[in-house]
């Protein structure tokens, strides 16, 4: 991924138990993106603005906060 850290930061918000995109794609992202934040959910499977629009919005608004 050539310069996309550079360009924009990147919030990777990765799901428990997420079937469509495991852990380990979340990781992967992550090591590749520069400027990125991973952060592990307690919300599980991959829609969590849906199952779990709370944790979701809290966790974007408090990245957003950081900047």
């Amino acid at each position: 991924m050539p310069n996309h850290g550079e360009i924009c930061r990147t919030l990777n918000l990765q799901c428990a138990d997420d079937s469509i995109a495991p852990a380990e794609v979340g990781d992967y992202l992550h090591a590749r993106l520069k400027n990125s934040r991973l952060t592990h959910m307690a919300a599980r499977g991959h829609y969590p603005h849906l199952s779990h629009p709370e944790e979701t919005t809290r966790l974007i608004k408090a990245y957003l906060a950081s900047a």
